[in-house]
């Protein structure tokens, strides 16, 4: 049918009396009704007024000349009640609501303005089944364009199910209710036997399916309505016996409530979901889709276990799954699902029983390139189709913001080449929360607790490995994938799992609050890939008074900022900071501030600087090193009780402690307080320098050694006696000026910096003099290096 863009009235309830009461004709008096035999001659004041049990019946009301307007009315549904005109016509289809057919030449138009009513095709709302009318309607609003409205009401499609392909829609349109108060109820359709044991879905409840980036759908809007399908007898049952016992091997994967394919601009808002099996909204290679506003309630579905016993396979069962899109926006969204297993069933991964967890895979998502599966991207990307290498086909322009998830096992998550932004949503009682897998990806402003699941172990072993919060690892094999990653501004709260993994080349973490209580991590690594690039900058980490302990871990990473953090353990227990496998790594803190009880153990370069630090009790050292290349300026440490604990334990060469200040409000128990403990049997080239310390106490060791290769020891001040402690043996050369105290306990039987005990690991510079730790009249004053090796030089009167 073409468009009837020039012949449109609004007609409504209302509006037919109105206009029927103002026809100048019947201004003073109102004629009796017309029948199907009534004829009367009109002119441009008048019109004829005829009754029909049935607007079809129309089909069979002669006109009095081309182009003559009557008013038809109806016995049987009012709501089709409007005005009409003759017109000579061989092109329109009879499409039982605008255009009737008298004959091959001719038929009835409907004359109106504003939208199309879909009570004109005999739509009823009074528990009807109305599926072919509702079908009828939206066809024609598809061929002809504009919007077709319905109003509040029940509107029973029974198994009738809202299919569109290219050749239906010749033009963009608009399907529009009223709100939550538009209600299309689907009847049930069982899921045909399923024979191969393969995996299978349902009808799809609408589909709207276009050809491809060539020949694809115009824009379609679908507004203010609800789907229900409470009437679907399959809950994810493992049988056709038992749909109603939800498995997660189920027999059928369920069905899509909304499907879109090879469509420009398809949008979606203000459309509430209820009670789906299956998928919600599903959007493949589509130009720009936009979900706004939407609501979901169970919709959802899991099937983790596949047919063959394999639990690392992908799942069915989500609200919105923007497939291969080019851009696209899922915002201000309610999604939530309380659907869970019924039947009993331990994971085949790590024996957890499955009965009463979630049954739902994906709160939001978005995957894969511009070009899957087919070569053929979605609308307007015809240069994709040249197979360039150099081509972007990376799905960019992802925005999932404002949106609520409840329920799943994953609550938003990206991956394979997506480029998203995951902003301003609120997820929550999500196995993994917020995942963004081998793609580019910003996670900004978002509000994460596990709450109850938290305490459960996600069935699917692979998931539960790389468990998190706002993710930070990637499932792709390769690191060509391995993207860079950005998450700000987020607040997190985490009883159980890290806060995030650091397996992400570049990934930045920044100005985010992070809540830690219980059994929570700060952070994890979970791969054994070398990544660089990470850097935590300006976030608070939190851990409150409920927290029981636990190790936080960063490995396999190259280089590692830390930056500006805050740092805040309320509890009694440890926090504990694992810092690298490889001495190659580094690692660099800068203006953080460490408030609590942490202990960080750093087996990598470890550079601190400027940091503060208070602690009310030393229990366990703060820093232990484990590597060489060791940093420590100008930090303030402040602890409100010492005891022979060492503050630091070190066992690294290459070590550069320099202006430091250290504070102590008091020193309790036995023994002397010691700062810096060197506990391996023999390091190499340490610089202990400008070291403050103001203690409320009788005395503190600065430092204690074992056997020590080359020691840098210099303006080293304390307001009370300072000491340094040598228990094996030390090899110069030593330097030593400046300091509070004046000699190196230890060193009785020997001089260090005598020529037969210079290191051998040293390598000295012709001209080079170290002078005696063991001064006495008469004694040599140092040796001195030449190109002949060390000598002796002067002696001291």
């Amino acid at each position: 049918m073409n468009k009837h863009e020039n012949s449109k009235v609004n007609v409504n309830r209302r509006g037919w009396l109105f206009n029927l009461l103002t026809l100048p004709f019947i201004a003073s008096i109102l004629p009796p009704k017309a029948n199907a035999n009534t004829s009367s001659n009109i002119n441009t004041h008048t019109s004829r007024v005829i009754v029909v049990d049935r607007i079809e019946n129309i089909k069979n009301i002669s006109f009095n000349f081309e182009n003559e307007k009557c008013y038809f009315s109806t016995n049987s549904n009012p709501f089709q009640d409007g005005y009409f005109i003759a017109i000579r016509n061989t092109d329109y289809t009879d499409d039982g609501g605008v255009f009737f057919r008298i004959n091959e030449s001719y038929g009835w138009l409907r004359v109106f303005s504003g939208n199309v009513q879909a009570q004109w095709f005999g739509v009823q709302s009074q528990n009807t089944e109305c599926g072919k009318e509702i079908v009828r309607a939206i066809k024609y609003i598809a061929h002809n364009g504009g919007v077709l409205e319905f109003s509040a009401g029940y509107y029973f499609i029974g198994e009738q199910r809202i299919s569109l392909v290219k050749d239906d829609v010749k033009s963009s349109f608009t399907i529009v209710g009223k709100g939550e108060k538009t209600i299309f109820a689907f009847g049930n359709i069982d899921p045909v036997t399923n024979h191969d044991g393969k995996l299978i879905k349902e009808p799809v409840l609408f589909s709207f399916i276009g050809t491809d980036s060539d020949d694809y759908l115009p824009c379609i809007i679908l507004k203010d309505f609800s789907i229900d399908y409470s009437n679907q007898k399959n809950k994810g049952g493992h049988s056709l016996n038992e749909l109603d016992l939800t498995h997660p091997s189920p027999f059928s994967v369920g069905t899509n409530a909304i499907y879109f394919y090879y469509a420009y601009l398809p949008t979606i808002e203000n459309v509430y979901i209820n009670e789906v099996y299956g998928n919600g909204i599903v959007i493949k290679k589509c130009f720009f889709p936009k979900v706004r506003n939407c609501k979901g309630n169970n919709v959802s579905a899991g099937n983790v276990v596949s047919p063959d016993g394999n639990m690392a396979k992908d799942s069915d069962g989500g609200f919105c799954f923007l497939w291969s899109c080019f851009s696209g926006i899922v915002e201000n969204c309610i999604v939530w699902n309380k659907r869970v297993y019924k039947s009993k069933f331990a994971s085949l991964d790590n024996q957890t029983e499955m009965q009463g967890t979630i049954c739902g895979y994906i709160g939001i998502w978005a995957e894969y390139s511009l070009t899957r599966d087919n070569d053929v991207p979605p609308p307007r990307l015809n240069w994709l189709k040249n197979k360039d290498l150099i081509s972007d086909t990376l799905s960019s322009g992802i925005v999932f913001r404002n949106n609520v998830v409840y329920g799943y096992t994953i609550g938003i998550k990206t991956e394979s080449y997506v480029d998203a932004i995951i902003d301003g949503n609120v997820v929550l009682n999500c196995y993994l929360p917020i995942f963004a897998s081998g793609t580019r990806c910003t996670i900004s402003s978002n509000w994460v607790d596990m709450l109850q699941c938290s305490g459960i172990k996600c069935p699917q072993g692979g998931l539960e490995f790389k468990r998190s919060c706002l993710g930070g690892a990637t499932w792709a094999k390769n690191n060509d994938t391995n993207m860079s990653l950005l998450i700000e501004k987020n607040y997190v709260k985490s009883d159980m799992y890290p806060v995030f993994l650091t397996n992400r080349n570049n990934l930045v973490v920044k100005n985010n609050y992070f809540l830690t209580t219980k059994k929570g991590k700060l952070f994890d690594s979970k791969d054994n890939k070398i990544v660089t690039g990470l850097a935590l900058i300006e976030n608070t980490f939190v851990i409150d008074e409920a927290y029981e302990g636990s190790s936080s871990h960063i490995t396999y990473n190259a280089n590692v900022k830390f930056f500006g953090n805050t740092f805040i353990n309320k509890s009694l227990n440890p926090c504990e900071i694992a810092l690298g496998n490889d001495g190659a790594h580094s690692f660099i803190f800068r203006n953080n501030n460490f408030s609590g009880f942490f202990q960080l153990l750093s087996n990598s370069h470890i550079c601190f600087d400027e940091n503060e630090v208070s602690i009310s009790k030393v229990t366990k050292p703060f820093i232990v090193t484990k590597s060489s290349g060791v940093k420590f300026k100008g930090n303030n440490f402040y602890f409100g009780e010492l005891s022979n604990v060492a503050i630091f334990d070190i066992t690294s060469n290459n070590v550069d402690i320099v202006s430091n200040v250290i504070q102590s409000a008091q020193v309790t128990g036995p023994g002397t307080p010691l700062l810096f403990n060197f506990s391996s049997d023999s390091i190499y080239n340490i610089s202990l320098q400008k070291t403050e310390v103001n203690i409320n106490g009788k005395e503190v060791f600065l430092a204690k050694f074992k056997d020590v290769h080359l020691l840098h020891l210099a303006k080293n001040t304390s307001n009370i006696p300072l000491s340094v402690d040598i228990s094996g043996k030390g090899y110069g050369p030593f330097y030593m000026v400046g300091n509070s105290f004046k000699a190196i306990q230890g060193i009785d039987g020997y001089n260090p910096n005598d020529m037969n005990n210079i290191s051998p690991l040293y390598t000295a510079s012709v001209g080079e003099v170290l002078y005696s730790l063991k001064p006495e009249i008469g004694s040599d004053i140092g040796i001195i290096y030449t190109e002949n090796g060390w000598h002796k030089i002067g002696k001291l009167h």
